[in-house]
């Protein structure tokens, strides 16, 4: 019963109509009436309307879909960069860190430390 919503007989490429043979259906009397029933619905124009409707919003609904997948890949590409920028940071502190305190073991004051770091004492009393 469900062949006659088989897409591979789709009628001069509107997925609404399908080819159906009356072989497929003389013998068997339910699928006759609901041939019948699809074909009046096909005719009428507010079902045919409703129908086309149909389609457009479905259409608009996959390219929201599509468009929403698209998003959310390039904000997972973003929160990925994003983690690595954070990662660079978190090691240029270290590195910070490790100059700072070699320049103390150096006898260094924080004076001296700042201005040659380019930083201001308080940047660098947050770093220790």
């Amino acid at each position: 019963m469900l062949s006659v919503f088989d897409q591979t007989y789709v009628q001069d490429g509107d997925p609404q109509f399908v080819s159906v043979s009356d072989r497929d259906i003389s013998e068997d009397k339910d699928m006759e009436r609901i041939i019948n029933r699809l074909a009046k619905a096909a005719t009428i124009s507010d079902i045919r309307m409703t129908m086309n409707i149909e389609d457009e919003i479905y259409s608009e609904l996959e390219n929201l879909d599509t468009k929403i997948l698209s998003q959310k890949k390039a904000l997972a590409q973003k929160d990925k960069q994003l983690a690595h920028q954070e990662e660079q940071l978190a090691h240029q502190k270290d590195m910070l860190r490790y100059t700072i305190k070699m320049l103390v073991e150096s006898g260094k004051t924080l004076s001296e430390i700042a201005d040659n770091l380019h930083l201001d004492i308080e940047d660098i009393k947050e770093l220790m």
